[in-house]
């Protein structure tokens, strides 16, 4: 037994810890130091003018934060590709030559091909378009070949244009409430009509049927016929809102 070998042993076992116990308490003076550092600079933060400091953030953070948002939202809102908004604008520059008959044959064109451009999204044009005195009738007249001085492709314009304004419900009891859906039944039982004009103004009457006020009024003018012949018609013509428009307006019937 040697105490000298004893005592080194025991010291041997003792080292660990005690270096645990000095880096602890580096540990706590390097923290307690950082904290003193961090009080000490908010105060003197505070001591050189931190209130003046908020003053200016509310007078100038607030009023840009507020204009940032607004003109995010004017920008969402004109950047949606939708034309029908700058058609609302300029509604007027639109009604004049679709009323027109001496509206130059290219104009009509454009003017047709812009408004069915910004219909389809915009419900707000759809009913302006119908509140228009006259135009949805002659949308009619254009989309049926009354109009000598309108091409193929304005036809084609102006049925997909009568096929949108149907689609908004309080602007197809505008054309309900003149009578104009007659006119589209009669289309879309002629055999010899235009395969595009059938299949278009079919899709303007289903959209009609939808409406409860609409099915008796359809019902009268032989549409559940009309529609039954366009889907024997063609293949092209065939579609599924037109079965359920015909059920509809069957179950009405019944």
């Amino acid at each position: 037994f040697c105490p000298r070998k004893m005592l080194c042993r025991s010291r041997r076992l003792r080292l660990p810890t005690a270096c645990r116990r000095l880096a602890t308490r580096t540990c706590a003076r390097r923290l307690s130091s950082g904290a003193a550092a961090r009080h000490g600079m908010q105060a003197a933060e505070a001591a050189a003018g931190g209130e003046p400091s908020a003053g200016v953030m509310q007078r100038h953070g607030i009023p840009i934060a507020m204009w940032t948002a607004v003109s995010l939202n004017v920008a969402a809102f004109f950047s949606q590709g939708d034309e029908g908004v700058q058609i609302l604008f300029h509604l007027e520059e639109f009604e004049a030559p679709l009323l027109s008959p001496d509206t130059p044959q290219e104009r009509l064109t454009e003017r047709l091909e812009r408004v069915a451009r910004g219909a389809p999204l915009n419900d707000s044009l759809k009913l302006a378009l119908a509140q228009s005195a006259g135009l949805s009738g002659r949308l009619i007249d254009i989309a049926l070949g009354a109009e000598p001085n309108a091409s193929q492709t304005a036809r084609n314009h102006a049925a997909k244009v009568v096929e949108y304004i149907c689609a908004s419900p309080p602007a197809a009891l505008l054309l309900l409430e003149r009578g104009e859906h007659a006119r589209l039944v009669r289309a879309v039982a002629d055999p010899d009509a235009a395969l595009y004009l059938r299949k278009t103004f079919a899709a303007a009457l289903c959209s009609m049927a939808a409406l409860p006020e609409a099915v008796p009024l359809l019902a009268a003018e032989g549409a559940v016929g009309a529609l039954h012949a366009a889907q024997a018609s063609s293949q092209a013509v065939r579609r599924k809102k037109v079965e359920v428009a015909l059920g509809r307006l069957a179950a009405a019937i019944a």
